[in-house]
Parts: C-alpha cells; sequence; structure tokens
C-alpha cells in the first residue's frame, strides 16, 4: 500500500552496456536487459513514508496522479523514494527548487545524487542542501532514489 516502487541504472553492467533494476509495487526485482552482473542500490521497502512538501510554484507542473515520491525513515536513515512526474519540462540550464524536507531529516552535509537516466528522459541530478531544500537539474520527470544518514 505504502511501498513506492524504485528504478536504479546501474551503468556499464559489464562488457555489456546498461541494465535497469526495477523493484515492482508487489516486491519483485526485475533485470532488463537480463544481464549477468552486479547490482547496488539502496531503497525502503516499508510503508511508512511521509508526504513530499512541495514548492508551490513546482507543484503546479507535477503531474499529480502519476506522482509519488515519499519520505521515509528507517535505522538512522532518510529515504527519499518514488516516481516525479511532470506535465512538462522545464526547460532551464539551473537548478529547480522542487521541496524541503523537514529539518528532522536533513543531512549531515550537502549531498548531489545522480539520477541516471531516470525513465525515458535522460539523466538528472538531485541537491539535497543543507537547510533542506531539494533542487533538481535539469528540471524533468525521474524516478527518484536517494537515502542519506540523518544529521
Amino acid at each position: 500500500p505504502g511501498y513506492r516502487r524504485a528504478l536504479f541504472e546501474q551503468s556499464l553492467a559489464g562488457v555489456w552496456g546498461d541494465a535497469r533494476v526495477e523493484v515492482l509495487q508487489d516486491g519483485r526485482v526485475q533485470l532488463k536487459p537480463d544481464y549477468n552482473t552486479h547490482i547496488a542500490c539502496m531503497i525502503y521497502s516499508g510503508e511508512e513514508y511521509q508526504t513530499l512538501e512541495y514548492e508551490p510554484e513546482f507543484l503546479e507542473r507535477i503531474d499529480v496522479s502519476s506522482t509519488g515520491v515519499g519520505v521515509a525513515v528507517a535505522d538512522g536513515l532518510v529515504h527519499l523514494q518514488g516516481k516525479l512526474a511532470l506535465q512538462a519540462n522545464i526547460h532551464s540550464g539551473d537548478f529547480v527548487h522542487v521541496a524541503t524536507i523537514p529539518t528532522d531529516l536533513l543531512p549531515r552535509r550537502e549531498l548531489m545524487f545522480q539520477q541516471a537516466k531516470a525513465g525515458v528522459w535522460g539523466d538528472a541530478r538531485l541537491h539535497v542542501r543543507g537547510d533542506g531544500t531539494l533542487w533538481l537539474k535539469p528540471a524533468h520527470s525521474i524516478w527518484v532514489a536517494a537515502s542519506w544518514k540523518l544529521a
């Protein structure tokens, strides 16, 4: 019910090229294409998520029916996970302020997460600043999977 699907890009999975690992809503894990490879990813598989509070200007651009990003805390780690679907990509060369996380979920320092080939839209970077603001560049629909230790 509360579990969020996750999609991970395994860049250069062996000599064969890139592969995708998708963790489905029912907990099944699929690897596409089916390479023999090593997988490194961290996900939260529980059901207790907090709703992400989007910035009002950014919220206007979200496809609410297809978006399901949530924040969860487990074993001292914060997990930001799910699909962020926009109605239209924001064509800007700068980072776009997406949301602000609660102060009790702040990371120890600023973090940058590469959301490689996050869906069919291409690469994106998610910047988690020390003040709890989340920034995305470029601003397009992505699968988010980021975890960090609490401050």
